[in-house]
């Protein structure tokens, strides 16, 4: 990915982030995004950008004189304007990882808030992600592993049942020795 992108991306988790009382959380995501993206040292030269921007942000909520409505409505905007300029830079690939890293950084907090999932929205839609895709994967990422509702977009690689162990066998593929069901979602 380009520096712009990569700037672009820092200024937009950042908006997307706060409010958080939830930030080293949301910095380690941002840091292995950027891990597999860019060498160490460069990776801390964003990481520090990202608290720049996160500074920048809480000062900007901060200030006495301004609705937090209107904020929130600044915020909305500048987050539509970085997903469009990013849109037209990244493949459809990058489009979904970056939508995931986004989905699994507003996870990351303690409670997520409408304006969040209205930030993540806006991102899909700015990025020509589909409404389907969108809801299928928020609703994988953002649910509890046993709280993914059945989806026929959703295989699940479950242990082999024992004898006798009655297991539907509606979406799951079987594997021997498998210490943890896996779920995977097509897109």
């Amino acid at each position: 990915m380009s520096e712009g992108i990569l700037k672009a991306l820092m200024q937009l988790f950042a908006l997307v982030s706060f409010p958080s009382n939830d930030s080293q959380s949301r910095r380690s995501i941002v840091h292995s995004f950027l891990d597999q993206q860019l060498n160490s040292q460069q990776v801390q030269d964003y990481i520090h950008l990202f608290d720049q921007k996160i500074e920048e942000i809480e000062s900007k909520m901060n200030e006495k004189d301004k609705d937090p409505q209107k904020r929130v409505a600044s915020n909305s905007v500048r987050v539509l304007r970085i997903a469009s300029e990013v849109n037209e830079q990244l493949t459809n690939y990058q489009k979904v990882i970056v939508l995931i890293q986004l989905i699994e950084f507003i996870k990351s907090g303690e409670k997520i808030i409408g304006i969040e999932l209205e930030f993540l929205s806006s991102v899909a839609q700015s990025f020509n992600i589909s409404f389907e895709d969108y809801t299928q994967l928020s609703t994988f990422i953002l649910n509890k592993f046993d709280e993914v509702p059945k989806d026929s977009k959703i295989l699940s690689l479950v242990r082999t049942p024992s004898e006798g162990e009655n297991i539907s066998r509606e979406g799951k593929l079987f594997w021997d020795n498998l210490t943890n069901d896996i779920k995977l979602l097509s897109l």
